[in-house]
């Protein structure tokens, strides 16, 4: 009797629970925050890292939930450095460690990997690979390579990633890959204030589907990954992933999207670590075009350049690199006419701190446009 009698009141706190939710909900709806970018530009690991920062920690059941995830991330970079070598006629020494590994995960190399468990001894000949001189010749084109930005962050770990009592650690979690299709929500409460945020797929067959989620929308917040700009699409060979990144954010903040001319945009220039840290061994100016020399599909009288940032003259100077990239997608015409509705900031979405920190500093301009949006104030009346 007393069993039955918690479980009643226990039950009834959490109806209540869910009703003053609810309620709270109506008067105080969340504020909707669009997610959008390019495939590969970190929108996802943003997500989980808004929600670490501001919301909870990832918790061990949902990172073990993650684990064959991961394995299945590093199984598909070693292949994807085994089939450059090949491609490249590059010499792998290692040549025991490296039929095990074609005889178990390489045998059909269009197809998926299904199973990513992945033995002791396989972990072994994993790690052989991975600092084997042929295969590090590889990973240092990268660049030329459709390969996970955190390649080198697993294969550093393949031990402990293919033990059989592995948990992932958050900071794995986040820095796992899966290509996110159609909507992925996050409710977040940063301060006294509940934000909605929606991350919708990047890549091209993806973007269609934007158009579903542009009712109701406070902000924006552009996410562009500038450390790529020597990169090209995963679905696109030819297209330049800044360049592709550009065309994508001027679409969104020209006159053709009209639902977002009064919103707010904040641009996030991310992956700063990896940008800064390339910026001084890859010189932006000498990036080939992927299209060189073919004609313009704007005026078809022009070609293509020989390199994709001609005008680039900054060399290693990371901090001229940063301007010449603002200037780029924040002085474009179809920019420079929202009358400073636009921000922008560096962000490293691998960095907890660093994305609490930037989102402290965007908040007031995501809560101002929610507010005068409501009509609940003019512009000159908002102070923080």
């Amino acid at each position: 009797m007393g069993i039955c009698a918690a479980k009643d009141t226990r039950t009834s706190q959490i109806d209540a629970a869910l009703r003053d939710l609810d309620e709270r909900e109506h008067r105080d709806p969340p504020i909707k925050v669009l997610f959008l970018g390019a495939g590969e530009s970190g929108k996802s690991t943003l997500l989980k890292q808004m929600r670490r920062a501001f919301g909870k920690e990832l918790s061990a059941e949902e990172c073990m939930a993650r684990r064959d995830i991961i394995r299945g991330n590093l199984l598909q970079a070693m292949r994807t450095l085994l089939e450059a070598c090949v491609e490249a006629g590059v010499e792998v020494a290692c040549d025991d460690e490296r039929a095990m590994f074609e005889a178990t995960y390489m045998e059909d190399p269009d197809a998926p990997i299904l199973d990513c468990s992945i033995s002791a001894e396989m972990a072994s000949s994993i790690h052989t690979l991975w600092k084997d001189a042929g295969v590090q010749s590889v990973f240092d084109r990268r660049s030329s390579l459709q390969l996970s930005d955190s390649a080198s962050y697993f294969l550093d770990r393949v031990r402990l990633i293919a033990a059989p009592d592995y948990c992932p650690s958050p900071d794995d979690v986040v820095r796992s890959r899966v290509r996110t299709t159609g909507l992925h929500e996050e409710l977040i409460r940063v301060g006294d204030t509940t934000f909605r945020f929606c991350d919708v797929g990047g890549q091209r067959s993806e973007r269609r589907k934007w158009v579903d989620f542009f009712d109701d929308v406070t902000a924006i917040i552009f996410v562009a990954a500038t450390s790529e700009y020597d990169q090209v699409l995963f679905e696109a060979r030819s297209q330049n992933r800044v360049h592709e990144a550009e065309d994508l954010f001027f679409e969104i903040a020209g006159p053709a999207v009209k639902a977002f001319q009064a919103k707010p945009i904040v641009l996030f220039f991310n992956k700063t670590d990896l940008f800064e840290e390339k910026v001084r061994r890859v010189d932006i100016a000498s990036v080939p075009h992927p299209r060189a020399g073919e004609p313009d599909d704007d005026d078809p009288r022009l070609t293509f350049p020989d390199f994709a940032f001609p005008l680039y003259a900054g060399g290693a100077d990371v901090e001229a690199a940063k301007r010449f990239f603002e200037s780029r997608f924040l002085e474009h015409p179809h920019v420079a006419h929202r009358r400073g509705n636009v921000t922008h900031r560096w962000t490293i979405a691998t960095n907890k701190d660093n994305v609490k920190t930037v989102f402290d500093e965007c908040k007031r301009t995501i809560v101002q446009a929610n507010l005068e949006g409501s009509g609940y104030i003019d512009d000159e009346e908002f102070d923080v």
